[in-house]
């Protein structure tokens, strides 16, 4: 990598380029506009979405909103000059873009009251609950894990919708699907080059994973009415994370790379680790109609209650 804080980042500075990982995601990438996807003289006021699908809407956009967190991580961790800052600020530009489109799909709509909607996000904002790797490392590895899965809560979305919608969320997981690319590239030369430094970020990254929407109000019961519905689970979660650890990532080989006794045993703890999420995502498949709360929609905001 090429940083611009020679102090902090000098060591990485060999790895690869940031250039070479970015430019080839954009070589064939075209470019679509919000205007030209939700045209408000389009009626859509017939079509009818049932609360799981507005739930996912809700979290899937207001988790594009929280941006402004999401970069001061960024810019913390990557500094604010040269090819970094000029990935960051490329990410930064997508990802407003995904929220202003989000926002104009729900403006097209009219499902949610305006009030209430923006009550939520200024609560969100305000909070500034989101997760903070702590170094180069564990943002690579948690951005690659997080950016696939927010693919896949994107492209699950669109299945559910019609009309604009399904072409609108379809776009924007294309989008995160270059953006899982480029950190998972990055995160993958760290592990050949630092596989000791790899392991003890890996393993703090799955202990503590999250999705970036948590201070989302409501998060919870939305998220219990997503799962149950099959939109977006924790076995997707589950799924996801051992998908890249073990095949991205080779996990089963790092043992042989890493240097320090304790990293190998930080191997043992991370296939644990996997091991736990995959028996947690299966409970909570066989305990699908028996979640904790139950999401209703009234006129334009709902009602959350615990289900019975």
């Amino acid at each position: 990598f090429f940083f611009s804080s020679r102090r902090r980042h000098t060591r990485f500075r060999n790895v690869t380029g940031v250039q070479t990982c970015a430019l080839p995601i954009y070589k064939d990438a075209k470019p679509w506009y919000p205007s030209e996807i939700v045209p408000f003289e389009v009626d859509e006021s017939h079509i009818e979405i049932d609360s799981a699908t507005k739930s996912a809407i809700y979290i899937n956009g207001l988790t594009e909103d929280n941006l402004a967190h999401y970069t001061s991580t960024l810019k913390r961790l990557f500094g604010r000059s040269g090819p970094w800052a000029e990935w960051n600020n490329r990410w930064t530009w997508e990802e407003s873009f995904h929220g202003r489109a989000i926002e104009r799909y729900i403006d097209h709509l009219g499902i949610f009251d305006n009030n209430w909607l923006e009550s939520a996000r200024k609560v969100q904002l305000t909070t500034g609950n989101v997760p903070e790797p702590d170094s180069i490392t564990e943002i690579s590895i948690y951005a690659s894990i997080q950016e696939e899965l927010t693919r896949l809560a994107h492209s699950r979305l669109s299945q559910r919708l019609q009309g604009v919608g399904k072409k609108l969320f379809a776009l924007i997981a294309g989008d995160e699907l270059r953006h899982h690319h480029f950190y998972n590239t990055v995160a993958t030369a760290i592990r050949e080059r630092f596989p000791d430094e790899f392991t003890q970020s890996l393993y703090k990254t799955i202990k503590r994973f999250d999705m970036p929407g948590m201070g989302i109000p409501g998060y919870n019961a939305h998220a219990d009415d997503i799962e149950n519905a099959g939109i977006f689970t924790s076995a997707d979660v589950a799924r996801t994370i051992g998908k890249i650890a073990v095949g991205s990532w080779r996990l089963d080989s790092l043992s042989d790379d890493a240097k320090l006794d304790d990293n190998r045993q930080l191997i043992e703890k991370i296939h644990k680790r996997l091991g736990v999420y995959s028996r947690l995502s299966k409970v909570a498949l066989d305990k699908a109609d028996k979640v904790k709360y139950h999401v209703t929609w009234g006129k334009g905001h709902p009602k959350i209650g615990r289900a019975h």
